[in-house]
């Protein structure tokens, strides 16, 4: 499979894509604190969410850290998958 390294806006999608995870892992944290701050019991879909904005953030993160673009997904030779970015050219 033939790889490149990721371009400038290839970068700059996967800033954003962290930048974007990082607000929503923020804002759940708020409202999860919040709520167990008033509640005896945290309410599960508060949790559930949290929990998902945060593997959300993780991933970003994992992602914006792979240095090449190639036609399918790589992570152990650091290659994202190039459908990540379709909507770029557009």
């Amino acid at each position: 499979m033939k790889t490149r390294l990721k371009n400038k806006a290839e970068k700059q999608h996967d800033a954003k894509m962290v930048n974007d995870a990082v607000s929503e892992f923020v804002k759940l944290a708020s409202e999860f604190a919040d709520e167990f701050a008033e509640c005896d019991d945290v309410m599960h879909r508060t949790f559930t969410n949290f929990r998902d904005a945060k593997y959300e953030h993780d991933r970003a993160l994992e992602i914006s850290k792979l240095p090449k673009v190639g036609a399918s997904w790589n992570y152990d030779k650091g290659v994202t998958g190039c459908y990540r970015y379709h909507d770029l050219n557009k």
